[in-house]
């Protein structure tokens, strides 16, 4: 535990003392993780569901905790959608098996996702759902790690759009 708060402190550091690209947008580094939702079909037809994939790129050498970390006290990977509109309900989130990785002085390994990750979610769309176009917001919440430091935990949002059809069972 000790280690976890020194190397979330260590991560304050230079954001504290204006660190290299504290200050200067064209000094930050390049974005550790990207997210990109891709739903599987074009249209969702009133009354039914629908499966949306979301591809996660996590640039190396960081990871990622996963959705259930061994250790309670790593910040768990977390995907929602709030403020879905009437008719639109989230079923569950799937999230990929996580990989196992040795940490220098921890007793058990990390539970992460690394290099490229999957998860999928489903949507139910309500049979009174009004057809037309919907524009969604995917969130994620995660903290990123390499094997010395963890960065502070951060939010991703990724947008995507939904078109729903008519129910043709009416």
């Amino acid at each position: 535990m000790k280690k976890i708060a020194a190397i979330f402190l260590l991560s304050l550091i230079p954001s504290l003392a204006g660190g290299a690209g504290a200050a200067d947008p064209d000094l930050d580094p390049a974005p550790v993780l990207t997210m990109t939702v891709i739903p599987a079909q074009s249209v969702a037809n009133a009354g039914k569901h629908i499966q949306v994939m979301v591809r996660l790129n996590i640039a190396s050498p960081f990871h990622i905790n996963s959705n259930r970390p061994a250790d309670p006290a790593l910040i768990a990977t977390a995907f929602t959608l709030p403020d879905l509109p009437p008719g639109i309900q989230l079923l569950r989130v799937d999230y990929p098996p996580p990989e196992k990785l040795e940490i220098k002085g921890e007793a058990e390994p990390w539970l992460v996702f690394n290099d490229q990750s999957i998860l999928k979610f489903s949507l139910q769309i309500d049979s009174a759902a009004k057809p037309g176009q919907y524009q969604l917001r995917g969130q994620l919440d995660y903290q990123a790690c390499n094997e010395v430091v963890c960065q502070m935990p951060d939010r991703q949002y990724a947008d995507f759009i939904i078109h729903i059809a008519k129910n043709t069972h009416e």
